[in-house]
């Protein structure tokens, strides 16, 4: 439903009668997520409207998880797909996720039924760090460290500068604000290595921490974006 007003709803909607709703509203029986309204009163879709102790709207609830996708599933909700996510997430909301994972890939995403937060973590995409931890098919020379950090051309573009942190002889974490397909393992590939295994464990000011693999965790809105 398009946002209408409270006067509106109650008449088109509830089915009172223009003189009905508008006493309603004067006499501050007409409740807002619990708060007397006004009758000019935009209706929001998570908004609750109540008149007296009638609940005529029920409020749209928001959630918000951490997810850890295992290897092996697609970033999708599209039931069409093999290995989809809704096969195997185990909650009744129909959630969407930010930001993605490529099937060979696992570690944090964030699900949400919220489609303004999407759009916000969109709008901030290359200021939001994502933080990944990768190992190789070989060990890593010193100069690949310093070509990932100044950047490289993937896809007819250089990559943004980024921080990397050799953590042993094979494996490196690495720090950035891009979002490109496939991104580090074509940044890799394109220095002659091939990536094993890439996890993500940070989004943001969100870590996955010791969340299990396949495990959801309901998180605060807009956590990620601290």
């Amino acid at each position: 439903m398009k946002r209408s007003t409270v006067l509106f709803y109650l008449v088109h909607v509830a089915k009172y009668n223009h003189a009905e709703a508008k006493q309603l509203l004067a006499s501050e029986q007409v409740l807002v997520n619990g708060a007397i309204t006004r009758i000019d009163q935009l209706l929001q879709k998570q908004d609750a409207l109540h008149v007296g102790d009638r609940l005529l709207k029920p409020g749209k609830i928001w959630k918000y998880y951490a997810y850890h996708k295992p290897r092996g599933i697609e970033s999708t909700l599209n039931k069409n797909i093999k290995a989809n996510l809704a096969a195997h997430i185990d909650v009744d909301e129909h959630l969407f996720p930010v930001g993605r994972l490529d099937k060979a890939s696992e570690g944090l995403m964030i699900l949400t039924n919220d489609g303004s937060v999407y759009k916000r973590t969109l709008a901030k995409e290359e200021q939001i760090e994502k933080e990944y931890i990768v190992r190789l098919n070989k060990s890593i020379e010193v100069s690949f460290q310093v070509a990932m950090e100044e950047g490289i051309v993937i896809m007819g573009q250089k990559t943004l500068p980024c921080k990397v942190k050799l953590v042993d002889e094979y494996t490196f974490s690495i720090i950035l604000i891009q979002g490109l397909n496939r991104q580090i393992r074509r940044m890799c590939y394109k220095l002659g290595y091939e990536v094993v295994s890439l996890k993500r464990i940070r989004i943001g000011s969100l870590s996955l921490g010791d969340l299990k693999e396949g495990a959801l965790q309901e998180i605060k809105k807009g956590s990620w974006l601290i």
